[in-house]
């Protein structure tokens, strides 16, 4: 797999439970019409990106940790989803 998108949250998105995603990265990451297809496990989930780049992870809380300081990467599947994992 290979690694698209990295970054250290800050307490804002660690409290609120979300992840900014620079316009940059947005091919990269295949947003299509404010959805990002993730995989935690074996499971698939399309998650909403707003029109600021606000990826929203509250729905998630049962697989994965987000803690201020933590980096979270993106890492792209031969299918078009992204597993994303939290490096403490």
């Amino acid at each position: 797999m290979q690694e698209i998108y990295k970054r250290r949250l800050t307490s804002t998105e660690a409290e609120r439970y979300f992840v900014y995603i620079e316009r940059d990265y947005w091919d990269k990451l295949s947003v299509i019409q404010g959805t990002l297809r993730i995989r935690f496990g074996k499971q698939e989930f399309d998650a909403k990106v707003d029109k600021q780049g606000r990826l929203f992870l509250g729905k998630f809380r049962d697989y994965i940790n987000l803690n201020k300081g933590s980096t979270i990467i993106f890492h792209k599947n031969p299918d078009g989803s992204f597993n994303v994992s939290i490096e403490e």
